[in-house]
């Protein structure tokens, strides 16, 4: 993605990219239209981060050695971390056998408590996910002006200021024929050769809500009323269901991942 911006990214010798050649590359993007683009894709990039014993520091903050405390939905990580310290300066040298034992409770710990994020997690975004469908209700047929923020093989997700997040379906990009193109973060136009990309502005129509499925769908702004029933007819069939499938596939890609 940075070689399409004409930006080179050092590649590491031994195989492990470091913060600095990623930081680099992108600094040569600052102030450019393509560097929310660039900032973005760099942290879904990055794997999802997980609760375990070994120490491998955090990549974007260049830390060798890393422990996180203090987060209102990692109170019971942080409670081991207190524990720990307070066993070690009680007794700061163990046994081996003490040190195997601790070693694989703490493995057990961790995983659970990776599980539990996670499903913390999932249950906080489809509360907001309820919310926000229920505030859109309100706006059914008002014009808003958006990002892009995400793109898909069936459509694009554009986020307002506000911080909903609706589809654009790709069965209502009825100009041309478009193909999506994963690399580039992108949808072109066959023969226009018209492009929707990860970051692009983009005015929309908010033209139903769902709130059996928490959806939102929307439409580029500016169509007629003939147009708008030729899109809404095939979504009401759809019924919204299939693209939240669709959408949960391709999170590793899609979705915004904690680094």
């Amino acid at each position: 993605l940075l070689a399409s911006f004409g930006v080179r990214l050092a590649l590491p010798q031994d195989g492990h990219f470091r913060p600095k050649s990623v930081q680099q590359a992108l600094a040569r993007l600052k102030g450019k239209p393509e560097e929310r683009l660039a900032n973005t894709v760099a942290l879904r990039c990055m794997r999802q981060a997980v609760y375990q014993t070994d120490n491998v520091g955090h990549f974007g903050l260049a830390a060798e050695y890393y422990c996180h405390f203090t987060s209102p939905i990692r109170r019971y990580p942080d409670l081991l971390v207190h524990r720990l310290l307070h066993q070690w300066l009680r007794n700061p040298v163990l046994t081996t056998e003490q040190r195997t034992a601790r070693t694989q409770s703490l493995e057990a710990l961790a995983e659970h408590s990776s599980l539990q994020e996670r499903e913390a997690i999932e249950a906080e975004r489809e509360t907001v996910d309820l919310k926000k469908a229920e505030y859109m209700q309100n706006f059914v047929g008002d014009e808003f002006d958006g990002v892009i923020s995400g793109v898909t093989s069936f459509g694009i997700f554009v986020e307002l200021p506000n911080g909903v997040e609706g589809l654009v379906h790709i069965s209502s990009l009825t100009d041309d024929y478009y193909e999506y193109d994963e690399q580039g973060f992108r949808l072109v136009g066959t023969h226009t050769g018209k492009i929707y990309r990860l970051g692009d502005p983009l005015k929309i129509e908010v033209l139903r809500v769902n709130m059996e499925d928490r959806s939102i769908d929307f439409m580029l702004a500016g169509e007629n009323e003939a147009m708008r029933e030729y899109i809404r007819n095939p979504l009401e069939r759809r019924g919204g269901k299939p693209y939240k499938a669709d959408k949960s596939r391709a999170g590793q890609a899609q979705a915004t991942v904690r680094q």
